[in-house]
């Protein structure tokens, strides 16, 4: 049997009615510190996605929002490049501070855009604390956004991508990519989704080892999300000698990890993945329209690259949003 396409699911207590679906479930963890994210915005196509996609992130309603206003760099291709451009410079104009010095060009785009990124941002989190700051000075932008958000402890990167036809190809979210190899914290890569406001959300967490994991499934018990949204593990079998107890192990600590997220109010379920592993995620994120795969950066036993090969390639194949999660310093291994 292909145990690739083996499903099982989990029972859960019956919730709410369906109708009751977007219903934002009470914060399991109201005394934890706000959680600080970090908003790269250039004004381009991928920025306004970032900002979009905030309400599918599962933040709490206060949250501390930094957002460092750039040049144009998450565009890839010249087009898209001079497209954002032109678009920055056509918000200005339109919002009537063009002075048509060239000397005040980048302050006038600075002040737009810082504005329109404060008021987008406000609109979806009333109770947000919402910090701007300009880069548009610094040509190495990915290296000084990794700098900002580790100066300002920042758990958090949120960045926007194009979806890409293939795992192979990195132009469409180079940027993103960079960042997400080369950042202290997690990142998230948004996508637009294709799944009406109204539904449930669709995670899918992929359970590449215990520690690993563990950290996984303690972001998205801490975000909140609503009533009858669904977990879906992928259980990532490795090619290594069959050993039973260590099978024994991992299923221990799954299930402990699964009962965790039922606590949270999310229906779990679970698929195993053998053999490639990268093809069978991207496959069933497809299959099962999901909103974000959060997977860890390294990997168990963690990779010395920065980013996993089964990290990146569901970052540039899937054509969904993708959280890349990185141990925060406080976090300790989990019991065996």
């Amino acid at each position: 049997m292909d145990k690739r396409k083996n499903t099982m699911s989990f029972p859960v207590k019956q919730g709410r009615s369906p109708e009751c679906s977007t219903e934002m479930r009470p914060h399991v963890s109201s005394d934890r510190k706000r959680i600080k994210v970090l908003i790269p915005y250039d004004g381009s196509e991928n920025a306004d996605v970032a900002l979009n996609e905030l309400r599918r992130a599962g933040l709490p309603k206060q949250f501390d929002a930094f957002v460092e206003v750039t040049h144009v760099w998450l565009p890839s291709s010249p087009y898209e490049i001079t497209k954002a451009v032109s678009a920055r410079r056509l918000r200005v104009l339109t919002a009537g501070v063009s002075s048509f010095v060239p000397a005040l060009k980048d302050h006038e785009e600075q002040k737009v855009l810082s504005h329109e990124a404060e008021r987008r941002i406000r609109s979806q989190f009333p109770a947000a604390t919402v910090r701007i700051e300009a880069l548009l000075g610094k040509v190495a932008v990915a290296k000084e956004i990794i700098r900002k958000a580790k100066d300002s402890d920042a758990e958090l990167i949120i960045v926007g991508a194009k979806r890409s036809p293939s795992p192979a190809i990195t132009d469409y979210a180079d940027g993103a990519l960079k960042i997400a190899r080369e950042s202290d914290c997690s990142v998230r890569i948004a996508r637009l989704s294709e799944r009406s406001e109204e539904s449930p959300f669709r995670l899918m967490l992929i359970f590449d080892g215990p520690e690993s994991s563990a950290q996984i499934v303690g972001r998205v018990a801490d975000r909140v999300w609503p009533l009858e949204s669904e977990a879906h593990f992928v259980l990532v079998r490795k090619p290594v000698p069959h050993d039973p107890s260590r099978n024994v192990s991992n299923d221990t600590v799954f299930e402990q990890l699964a009962e965790r997220l039922r606590a949270t109010g999310l229906r779990v379920f679970a698929s195993t993945a053998e053999g490639q592993p990268e093809q069978y995620i991207l496959g069933k994120a497809r299959e099962l329209n999901v909103d974000c795969v959060f997977i860890h950066a390294t990997g168990s036993p963690a990779c010395e690259d920065g980013l996993s090969h089964m990290a990146q390639a569901v970052v540039l194949g899937a054509q969904c949003s993708v959280e890349v999660v990185r141990r925060e310093a406080q976090e300790v291994k989990p019991v065996a």
